[in-house]
Formats: C-alpha cells, sequence, structure tokens
C-alpha cells in the first residue's frame, strides 16, 4: 500500500510538473511572438556590472583592434544605449551585444558577417521565431561566469563521485526494501531523502558559482543542439563543433532553468534528494576540460546570432536610420539628419567634420547633445554597422571622450585633477598616430580663466599635428578667435523675449556665437536692476579695454 501511495505521488508530480512546463512554453512563444519589432523594457536581468565583468575577462576575440574604455562608455551613457538596442533573451546573446559595442575592428569582415546574419533572419520570419524560442528558453543569469569557467579552466573538486552515486541511489534502495518490510523500507527511504538534501544544501552553499557556471553551461549546449535542427548560417559550424561535446548533454534534464517558478522549485528537490546535480557536475567537469574550445565557439556563435537578432530589431523600431559607408584613409564623418538615439522626438542635424571643430552656445542649447549624438553614431556605426541618420560616412576610428569628469573623493583628487587625467589619456591614444575621433565637453572647466582658455587652446592646436579629429563643445568664445586659422566654428543658439523667457530651436548654424544672452535672461528672470545695470557697464568696459574694471 505504501509503495503504490509513493508511486501515485510521484506520478502525480510529474504529471503536475509537465503541465505547468506546456504552460511556460505557451506564455513564452506568445510573448516572443507579441514583443518582436518592438522596444522592450529595460531587463534588470541584465546588470552592467556582470556585463562589465565578462567583458573586461572577454579576450576570446584578438582581432579587434579598437575598445571603447569605461570613461567614454560612461560618458555616452553607453548602457542606456545597450539597453535601447538589447532584444536578446539569453544572457549569452546580452553579453556578446555588450561586447561587440565596445570592441571593434578597422576592417569590414565582422561587419559584413554581421549584415549577412540580419539579412538572413529578416528574410526568414519562422527562422528567427525559433531561435528566439531556443534563446529565451536558455534564458537570463546574470553572473553566470560561463566564459570565466571556459577560460580560466576551474576544476574545483566539489567530493567524490563514487560516494555521491552511493548515496543517491540509497532513496531506490529503501523502495526495494519497502516490498519486504514497509516500516523499515519507508524509514530507510525518508532518512536517506533527508540525509541527500543536506548534503546537496551543505555543498551548493559552498560551491554556487560552480554549480551556476556549470547549469548554465550545459544548458547553453542544449540550447546550441536545439539550434542544429533548423536551416541557418550557423547551423554546420554548431554541428560539427557539437559532435565533441554531444555526451553531456544527456545530463541536460539536470540543469534546468533556474526560473524560481514553483515548477523549478519542486524539480530542485527532486534532484537533490538523488543528488543529482552533485553527480552530473563531476561527470561533465572532466568533459569541458578538455573541450574548452570547443564550448567557446559555441558561446560566441550563439551570442552574434541574438546580436544579428537585437540588431535587426532595433532598426525596425527605428526606421530611420541607414547603414553607413566606411571608407577612406583619412580620418572624416559626414551626415545628413543625424540625430541621438536616446533623445525623444530629436531634432536632426547635419555633420561635416574634417577638422577639428569648436561649438560654441548657451547651456541646454543643444551642443552637448550634438557632439554626443556624433560620437554615439561613431560607435555604432563601426560595432552594429547602423546610424541614425538619413545618410553617413565616416572612416575607421578610435572614439575617446571627455565628458561626465567627476571628483574622485576617495582618491582625493579635485575636479581640475581629474579632467586633466581624462583629457591626458585621449593624448595618450593620439599620440600613437593612429585615427581617433576625440570628443571633449567643456574643456578644462576646472581652472581658472586665463589658464584654461591658454591650455585649451594649446591642446586643440596639438591635436591637428596628428590623424585624428577633435570636436570641442566650449563657452570660452575667445578660443573661437585664437583657433579660427585652424578650426571650424559652430554654435547653437537661443532666443529670450519678456513673453516667453529663454527658447531653443537645437539647430546648428555655422560660424562662433555671437550671442550674449546671460543678461538679458537675468532680466527676463527679474534680477534686481542695479545688478544688471552694473553687469552690463562691466561687459561694455571689458570689450573697449580687455581688462576688468575695479569695483570702487
Amino acid at each position: 500500500m505504501i509503495v503504490v501511495f509513493i508511486v501515485c505521488a510521484i506520478s502525480g508530480v510529474s504529471l503536475f510538473l509537465f503541465s505547468l512546463s506546456m504552460l511556460d512554453r505557451v506564455r513564452l512563444r506568445r510573448k516572443i511572438r507579441t514583443q518582436w519589432g518592438k522596444e522592450i523594457p529595460t531587463n534588470r536581468f541584465d546588470s552592467e556590472e556582470s556585463l562589465s565583468e565578462t567583458f573586461h575577462a572577454d579576450n576570446t576575440d584578438m582581432d579587434a583592434v579598437s575598445e571603447i574604455d569605461d570613461w567614454t562608455w560612461d560618458d555616452l551613457n553607453g548602457y542606456e544605449i545597450f539597453e535601447k538596442i538589447n532584444h536578446t533573451y539569453s544572457s549569452i546573446g546580452a553579453e556578446m551585444l555588450y561586447t561587440t559595442l565596445r570592441r571593434f575592428q578597422f576592417t569590414s569582415q565582422h561587419l559584413e558577417k554581421l549584415e549577412r546574419n540580419v539579412t538572413f533572419f529578416q528574410e526568414n520570419p519562422a527562422v528567427r521565431e525559433k531561435c528566439e524560442y531556443a534563446f529565451a528558453s536558455l534564458g537570463k543569469q546574470a553572473n553566470n561566469f560561463v566564459l570565466s569557467y571556459l577560460q580560466e579552466g576551474k576544476q574545483k573538486e566539489i567530493g567524490s563521485l563514487k560516494l555521491f552515486l552511493f548515496l543517491g541511489c540509497l532513496p531506490l534502495g529503501g523502495l526495494l526494501v519497502s516490498f519486504f518490510s514497509p516500516k523499515v523500507g519507508l524509514l530507510f527511504f525518508i532518512g536517506s531523502i533527508c540525509l541527500n538534501i543536506f548534503i546537496y544544501m551543505q555543498k551548493k552553499a559552498k560551491i554556487e558559482v560552480e554549480l551556476t557556471a556549470m547549469s548554465y553551461l550545459v544548458r547553453m549546449l542544449s540550447t546550441a543542439k536545439r539550434l542544429t535542427i533548423f536551416e541557418h548560417p550557423y547551423q554546420k559550424d554548431l554541428i560539427g563543433t557539437l559532435k565533441p561535446v554531444q555526451s553531456i548533454l544527456k545530463l541536460g534534464f539536470c540543469f534546468r532553468v533556474k526560473s524560481n517558478t514553483e515548477a523549478e522549485l519542486i524539480m530542485e528537490y527532486l534532484n537533490s534528494m538523488f543528488l543529482v546535480p552533485l553527480i552530473a557536475y563531476q561527470l561533465v567537469l572532466t568533459k569541458v576540460h578538455h573541450h574548452r574550445q570547443e564550448m567557446v565557439t559555441i558561446r560566441k556563435m550563439i551570442g552574434e546570432m541574438e546580436t544579428a537578432l537585437s540588431v535587426l530589431n532595433f532598426r525596425l523600431v527605428n526606421p530611420d536610420y541607414c547603414i553607413p559607408n566606411l571608407s577612406g584613409n583619412k580620418i572624416h564623418f559626414e551626415a545628413t539628419n543625424l540625430y541621438h538615439p536616446l533623445v525623444d522626438n530629436p531634432v536632426k542635424n547635419p555633420v561635416s567634420w574634417s577638422k577639428n571643430t569648436l561649438v560654441t552656445g548657451s547651456n541646454s542649447s543643444g551642443k552637448s547633445t550634438y557632439v554626443k549624438a556624433i560620437a554615439v553614431n561613431a560607435m555604432l556605426a563601426q560595432t552594429i554597422h547602423t546610424v541614425m541618420a538619413d545618410q553617413c560616412q565616416l572612416s575607421y576610428g578610435h572614439i575617446y571622450s571627455s565628458m561626465a569628469v567627476n571628483d574622485d573623493l576617495l582618491a582625493n583628487e579635485s575636479y581640475f585633477i581629474a579632467e586633466i587625467k581624462s583629457i591626458k589619456r585621449v593624448l595618450d591614444r593620439v599620440m600613437r598616430y593612429e585615427p581617433c575621433y576625440c570628443f571633449i565637453d567643456e574643456i578644462l572647466r576646472g581652472t581658472n580663466t586665463v589658464e584654461r582658455i591658454a591650455a585649451s587652446a594649446s591642446i586643440v592646436n596639438w591635436l591637428a599635428s596628428y590623424p585624428s579629429l577633435a570636436f570641442v563643445a566650449t563657452h570660452d568664445n575667445e578660443l573661437t578667435t585664437i583657433l579660427e586659422k585652424s578650426c571650424e566654428n559652430l554654435h547653437f543658439s537661443e532666443v529670450v523675449t519678456q513673453k516667453e523667457g529663454i527658447s531653443f530651436d537645437y539647430r546648428v548654424k555655422n560660424g562662433p556665437t555671437k550671442s550674449r544672452n546671460a543678461l538679458r535672461l537675468l532680466e527676463v528672470m527679474h534680477y534686481p536692476e542695479t545688478i544688471i545695470q552694473k553687469a552690463q557697464q562691466e561687459a561694455v568696459f571689458f570689450d573697449k579695454e580687455k581688462q576688468w574694471a575695479t569695483y570702487q
């Protein structure tokens, strides 16, 4: 009677789990179908800490010659750009997309490969949906440590395989004993289960990282196997690369998606009763060690497929894009109706940049957004072959910026020290005589006026001696005069009226700014009249005498 009850209970749980699994699959397919061609809301499973850690640990792409460093990435709101493009369903895809946006080559091969994949998925929507379902089944798992696990070849033993096998068989022994002595068999069955769950939980707490990495790694291989069933650009390569590691997939049932659903929690407890995860871990460990390179290659192929899908979806969501023409030996950037992808209802502006350029204008007039729009699109052009413009032509080049400088209080550094360190790393790259797009916002704002203008003019003039381009946003109109022979001048302007206050058109205009609306704005904001009159007198005196009057 007891044996029948146990068998019925196990059968009932299995049927319940199967029903939940089928329901989850239906929901997942519906989600994939409805979200295609749309911008997915921010996915908190893709934490930047995890993505950045994986990016810095990734040394698989030795052909890359340029990298968006952390400072530039932060300046350009790189993670927000990533989120805007991110349409991945697996962490492998998210990690590859993040790395793709930060590391690139000065050749067209990687871009041509990306375009072939994008075109294939665009022309084969049924295959695209099958691939997305496979990636979604793999799922998200930040800090999965798969890459570092493969590169470092961790082989941390978690115990004796023979002992785990023995303990795992004890509950089955209890069931057999139940046929002859129901009470003894039941006690033996329950006792061995409790012992195994205790051992599993104890081991799991100590080796969480290893179990997590192994689990996601095996499920990655299972996803790759699923992708070999139907035709796509990576099918043949996946089939060949999977052959040496096929046997690992027999243990795939041991490494289910950690979704925290009722079905998942029940399955974990069932596995722990028989120490299945620990046994599987030990069996897979040796295989992984001997075929690490194949697994690195499989991870890269899966990531490239999802990256292509994200790029395609990004283009569908943002139809006002173009595929850039990357050509020419001399560094340059030309575009019509270029805009920033993170700005809602953006004002589009032209770009004609083949000479160091100064852009002036008041705060909030649009100059910083314009500079960032050029920098972001220079990055997107060389990484995902996509530019937010009607047309764009540019050459390959490193991308370095110095914009969002913050005081490093922990290092006891002033704003100015942090700023000159930021600019120095840009100069170090330029001195290698490699093409570099340099973006500096409010150059040397952290020091006094005279030295700021003198040093800024010297830096920008120095940059002209190298095969790089500088785009500098500044409030110092004096620079436009000092550097008028060596730099192009652009500006943004505003209109100040008594009725409407200040307004902007966000249109870039040729030449340096001529407006001086700061005092006019004080008047509109109803500052005391004596303050405004005195300020106007001081400004007129300075324009005439080139020095400041002394207050009496």
